[in-house]
């Protein structure tokens, strides 16, 4: 489970990044849809063990970190806050 969390999330900082420097490039139609997805699926599992719960938070952490990169690099935060 640690290897897939960490391999996934080598990618994730990727898109994260290029989300970020060029929000263009990202829908934000299908993150959010996928963020609210991923809050369904840490809703499911609610009372889980540590492990089963590790992917789905996981993901949701990942999804919203994308949407708000995409959000942050469209401008929609004040100025200055990132370079």
């Amino acid at each position: 489970m640690a290897l897939s969390i960490g391999i996934g999330a080598m990618g994730g900082a990727l898109t994260v990044l290029k989300a970020y420097r060029a929000p263009g490039t990202e829908a934000l139609g299908p993150w959010a849809l996928q963020a609210l997805a991923a809050v369904f699926g840490v809703a499911s599992v609610v009372g889980a063990s540590a492990l089963e719960m590790a992917y789905p938070f996981y993901l949701l952490v990942l999804y919203a970190l994308i949407l708000c990169a995409a959000l942050l690099g469209r401008g929609f935060a004040s100025p200055g806050i990132l370079p």
